[in-house]
């Protein structure tokens, strides 16, 4: 099959990063339904300038586990720090953060076989021979596995959190009319924060019975364990972590 058939399917991502997956649906013959339960803003913490210069200047290596940290990191940035980056080896946990980096003309040195935080973690680890200083540029809900396993391989771990995730309040009223009028088919969730902000929308509003009537099409292993812990049934998932491939599963699954 390589058709979605006019299938309805939730783009539960934050607003500005909804429109590519949303083109994508369409051209497979999907009808894209864009109802972002997160959205994105500069994180509080990210303003002296001094601290992030000097974070940088001493790191070895700069890790990357999402295009939204790429973004709020190098445009918040002062031009000497940015300076600095480009000297900088530069670790990716994917495609998408590997392309984002690469569109600031900054060149990617490290990235993992499997897209995961955890994968990229344990494998530059092992692949650095002697400690390294490593600076971990991070949301707020990043999971705290890639400085663990650093560390506990011997590394130097710092973290700087650039940007902060939040449910969004403003899209409940056409999340709760859009399940309860049952406009769509299928639920997608790019990443367990999602998950978590969708069911903070609907807790006490939509019962869990009625949301288990779809399919939830995740990415990730920690996406599809987030899913299954609140409750989430008929979960399906692509062995690779890209919009692509989730697209792909669920034109063969769905």
């Amino acid at each position: 099959m390589n058709s979605l058939n006019g299938k309805r399917v939730l783009i539960t991502r934050a607003l500005h990063q909804s429109f590519e997956m949303a083109e994508k649906i369409k051209k497979l013959d999907g009808v894209p339904v864009i109802i972002p339960v997160q959205k994105i803003q500069k994180a509080s913490a990210f303003s002296d300038e001094s601290t992030v210069n000097r974070l940088v200047s001493e790191a070895e290596w700069v890790i990357f586990t999402s295009a939204n940290a790429v973004d709020y990191f190098i445009q918040n940035i002062t031009r000497e720090c940015k300076n600095d980056l480009y000297k900088k080896r530069i670790a990716v946990v994917g495609e998408k953060t590997k392309k984002k980096v690469q569109e600031y003309g900054i060149s990617v040195t490290f990235m993992p076989e499997k897209y995961t935080g955890q994968a990229l973690a344990s494998e530059l680890g092992k692949l650095l021979e002697n400690k390294s200083n490593l600076l971990f540029v991070k949301g707020s809900l990043a999971s705290d596995r890639v400085s663990t396993i650093l560390s506990q391989l011997g590394h130097s771990v710092k973290e700087l959190t650039v940007y902060e995730t939040v449910p969004n309040r403003e899209s409940q009223h056409r999340l709760m009319e859009i399940l309860r009028t049952d406009g769509i088919d299928i639920l997608t969730f790019l990443n367990p924060y999602s998950v978590d902000q969708f069911y903070q929308l609907i807790e006490n509003k939509i019962d869990l019975k009625k949301v288990n009537e779809y399919k939830i099409a995740c990415i990730g292993e920690v996406t599809v364990e987030k899913a299954k812990q609140l409750g989430f049934q008929h979960i399906i998932s692509p062995t690779v972590y890209t919009v692509e491939a989730l697209l792909l599963e669920i034109m063969n699954q769905a």
